[in-house]
């Protein structure tokens, strides 16, 4: 009869794995030093179905289903345009948060922002845009995909605590 032999061998981790966890610790540092390596904010954006079904019927009246025709109508748009031209497109996103922040102290009627993107226009343009309206704590803006160009839309409705008798010297 044959007895199969036992190997006793002590239990070390292999060179070359001690080795990759110490990279691994190594690396894991090296993040810690970079902020722009570190997690960002994440912003929820429902938009509303492109062609509405039946349950969508409820917001046909509403501002983003209108035509063009009817948005002109809708309220005074202050008109910008996001052209993918850095230099302009940082201009225009400076124009936007100083509009935005004046419908937001002067609020006598209701007014809106037109904010036109052309084709060339930049990723980096919108998440300007998103980030001007999450600052001001704008809730009422919608992106405009059933016409061309794309568009985004932000108005402020007419403030009842507006006093007619502000002095704007101030």
């Amino acid at each position: 009869m044959y007895l199969p032999h036992r190997h006793r061998r002590k239990l070390f981790f292999p060179p070359g794995l001690l080795a990759l966890a110490f990279l691994l610790l190594m690396g894991c540092m090296q993040i810690g030093k970079y902020p722009n390596l570190r997690p960002k904010a994440v912003m929820p954006l429902n938009l509303f179905p492109v062609y509405p079904h039946t349950e969508f019927a409820e917001y046909e009246n509403t501002p983003f289903y209108l035509s063009k025709r009817q948005l002109e109508r809708f309220c005074n748009w202050d008109e910008l345009t996001l052209t993918g031209y850095w230099p302009h497109d940082s201009l225009t996103l400076v124009t936007a948060n100083r509009t935005v922040a004046d419908y937001q102290k002067y609020a006598m009627h209701r007014r809106g922002l037109r904010v036109r993107f052309s084709d060339k226009a930049r990723y980096a343009s919108l998440i300007g845009i998103l980030n001007i309206m999450h600052i001001h704590n704008m809730k009422k803006y919608w992106f405009d995909l059933h016409h061309t160009p794309v568009t985004f839309y932000v108005y402020v409705e007419k403030s009842s605590s507006f006093s007619t008798h502000r002095n704007f010297d101030d």
